[in-house]
């Protein structure tokens, strides 16, 4: 129906109650479902079925109430934003107790919708400049509302940096994952009922760059840039003038031991640094909301790749890990290079466009030459992962199958071998761990897996004036931070007492 004022959008009570409509779980909860039984055998008017029969037939949840109205629409009627209707599963599901903060995949934006970014490492073609990386997003989740961020696939699991622990922490391990699991199944349902009701889609006019002509002159520079670079690599070693463009002692001694993959090394990076510089203007300019880039970041489909190779340029062409040398020589792959430039001069014929440096992408369409080498680096793939597989994996098929064929799953949710009675495995789709074990995405937490990342701990306790003590987040949630515990000790009260 329209945005708020940070650019969410909001629904109608009616789509709201019709995306409900498709959201339901299978309760797994063992202490509620008995509770459900008692109501059950008190209600039945026929004689009640032992609660081991009752149990056989699946029990399921549904969502029969609405959240609180966070938007009114233009007529000043009750609205709903995702994040309303989202954390209502919190309430649904009794588990308002759920609190984390975490970085999530999706871009921090300024005011204007613009994507953030910081300073990485220093460029290898322009040594002054740094490699400018997307700053995240953080994300926070309150005691049962989605305050800030957007969740997307690493937001729920077993990871320290999810959701998961607050379940866990509150609930017990079995309990805690018996809930999660059911909690998922909900948002799972949740999210097929938004594109049912909303909708989501994708065309040609989302991966390219139509109409921003500044953006493409950008990236065409860029191109021109790194290929004058490559170009100049490919003459010095075929000149075998290459020793004089090492920069350090390393670089000389690998330039001696193995002069022919230094300076393919040396190429394919400088073509990977053109690739990783040319995402940041085709991001900027399709904006945050970009449906392909949003299909990217919740782990739908596709990679960052994907988004340059759309909407910028395929870049550098690989076949078997290796540009394309061979062929009539190292220098002419094809009879009819160098090739002809627009103009009608000729390439220089170490220009690496001879070599698989392809400018054009695919929104835009690919020329001849262009698209023989993409198509080239495509059937190598295609017939390396295809050939010599087929014989054998309908063989290791069948054998998988006849080794899986004594497993069972019992009625407490074990994995048990029916032939000799040994429990294969604790838990369906458990890994053994223990609840304090839990690993993260994210590389600053808890990597080696010996590392306590309950989040919920800080959470669940606050200051005496109300504020939770976890603050990392409350640089960017302003309402989290309490000014009077920032404030120094009052050193007269200390000696009084």
């Amino acid at each position: 129906m329209g945005f708020t004022e940070e650019g969410i959008p909001y629904i109608s009570k009616s789509l709201a109650i019709s995306a409900f409509t498709y959201v339901f779980s299978e309760i797994r909860d063992e202490k509620e479902l008995k509770e459900r039984y008692k109501h059950y055998k008190r209600n039945s008017i026929e004689k009640a079925l032992p609660y081991k029969l009752w149990r056989l037939s699946p029990q399921y949840r549904t969502v029969d109430s609405l959240p609180e109205s966070d938007v009114t629409d233009g007529d000043g009627n009750p609205a709903y934003s995702g994040r309303a209707i989202f954390s209502h599963l919190f309430t649904v599901l009794n588990c308002e107790y759920v609190s984390a903060t975490f970085i999530g995949n999706s871009p921090a934006v300024d005011d204007e919708g613009n994507i953030q970014r910081k300073d990485g490492d220093s460029l290898m073609l322009d040594k002054n400049q740094k490699h400018r990386k997307k700053i995240k997003e953080r994300i926070i989740v309150y005691k049962g509302k989605l305050i800030k961020g957007t969740l997307e696939k690493d937001s729920f699991g077993e990871g320290g940096s999810s959701l998961a622990p607050a379940f866990i922490y509150h609930e017990g391990y079995e309990a805690g994952q018996a809930k999660l699991v059911e909690y998922i199944e909900m948002v799972t349902r949740l999210g097929y009922a938004a594109h049912r009701v909303i909708g989501y889609t994708m065309g040609v006019g989302d991966v390219g760059l139509f109409g921003q002509t500044k953006v493409k002159q950008e990236l065409s520079q860029l191109y021109d840039r790194y290929a004058t670079e490559i170009t100049k690599w490919n003459k010095a070693y075929r000149n075998k003038t290459h020793m004089s463009l090492v920069e350090n002692e390393d670089e000389r001694i690998e330039a001696t031991l193995d002069p022919a993959n230094f300076i393919e090394e040396k190429i394919i990076n400088l073509a990977s640094e053109y690739e990783e510089r040319m995402l940041g203007p085709i991001e900027d300019s399709q904006g945050s909301g970009n449906p392909m880039q949003i299909a990217v970041r919740s782990k739908a489909r596709g990679k960052d790749q994907h988004v340059r190779q759309m909407g910028g340029s395929f870049g550098i062409v690989l076949v078997g890990g290796r540009r394309i040398v061979h062929g009539i020589n190292p220098y002419r792959a094809l009879p009819h290079f160098p090739l002809t430039q627009e103009n009608g001069v000729q390439y220089d014929i170490d220009h690496p466009i001879h070599t698989g440096f392809v400018k054009s992408g695919y929104a835009t369409g690919m020329g001849p030459m262009e698209f023989w080498q993409t198509s080239t680096a495509g059937r190598r793939s295609a017939v390396e992962s295809g050939q010599g597989n087929i014989s054998t994996s309908g063989y290791l098929e069948r054998k998988m199958i006849k080794a899986l064929e004594p497993m069972v799953v019992n009625d407490k949710k074990q994995v048990v071998n029916i032939r000799t009675g040994r429990v294969i495995n604790p838990l369906v789709g458990d890994d053994g761990l223990a609840p304090y074990h839990i690993r993260g995405t994210d590389d600053s937490l808890n990597s080696s897996g010996h590392t306590l990342t309950l989040q919920p701990l800080l959470f669940d306790f606050e200051c005496k004036h109300g504020k939770p003590l976890e603050d990392v987040h409350a640089g960017e949630y302003f309402i989290h931070a309490c000014d009077e515990c920032k404030k120094p000790a009052k050193t007269d009260v200390i000696v009084e007492e």
